[in-house]
């Protein structure tokens, strides 16, 4: 199965106001996708932030693609000082995730196993052109090929505001905090409680440490990455 099947099927993608609609074998502006001199017919097209949900149903085998900054873009300065990252996630693990890739640099190859999957998401966040996920297809067993179709993102999370009770047990901070690599790093987990709070979190990016008393988060973070990191909050009981 094509990818260039499943991207006219999309009835809904995530996507912020400054990306450009997903599109099938061609960029939104009707060029095709080429990348390291090699014209690609088929794949999907993404610029700005995008992502493509499609259900596998456990029929699929395997996805496999070429992923990268697509140079047929007219503007050579821009496009080589773009920045893109692909992650692809199976089943709400993530499977997949590309190092930072620059306008012109040597693409991407991505191959997964879809053995048993339901659930396959591909991501894409781009500045600086557009970018594809160039020859990309779905291997789908015998009998299967209908039973794969993309599917609607699912609504966007509403902001969980904070409440005017204080006793309440609730962590009230922001879903993004963005910090540079190698500078100091303070945050502290905005929450509510009957003090002493314990706090604890999984899955911190290397190089940060959290004090379980204060909330305070610390360090310096190593190296770019985009992690989601899962905090909690409990109260000590004697």
């Amino acid at each position: 199965m094509t990818m260039a099947r499943a991207a006219r099927a999309i009835t809904q993608q995530r996507a912020p106001g400054d990306a450009k609609p997903l599109s099938a074998g061609r960029t939104a502006d009707g060029k095709p996708l080429r990348m390291a001199a090699v014209n690609y017919p088929h794949g999907v097209a993404s610029e700005g932030e995008n992502e493509l949900r499609i259900q596998l149903g456990g029929f699929a085998k395997r996805f496999v693609a070429r992923v990268g900054f697509n140079t047929s873009f007219s503007c050579r300065k821009v496009n080589a000082s773009g920045d893109a990252l692909f992650e692809v996630w199976v089943d709400g693990r993530p499977a997949v995730q590309t190092p930072h890739l620059h306008g012109y640099e040597r693409p991407y190859d991505i191959s997964v196993d879809l053995t048993g999957a339901k659930m396959l998401v591909l991501h894409a966040t781009s500045d600086g052109g557009p970018v594809a996920w160039a020859g990309a297809f779905i291997e789908v067993a015998s009998g299967g090929l209908d039973r794969v179709r993309t599917v609607p993102a699912p609504a966007p999370v509403k902001a969980v505001i904070a409440k005017r009770n204080p006793h309440e047990l609730r962590i009230n901070g922001p879903r993004v905090v963005g910090a540079t690599p190698g500078r100091p790093f303070v945050f502290k987990i905005p929450a509510t409680g009957q003090p002493p709070l314990i706090f604890s979190a999984r899955h911190l990016p290397v190089g940060l440490s959290l004090d379980s008393k204060t909330g305070i988060v610390t360090g310096a973070v190593e190296k770019h990455s985009q992690l989601r990191p899962l905090p909690s909050l409990e109260i000590p009981f004697d």
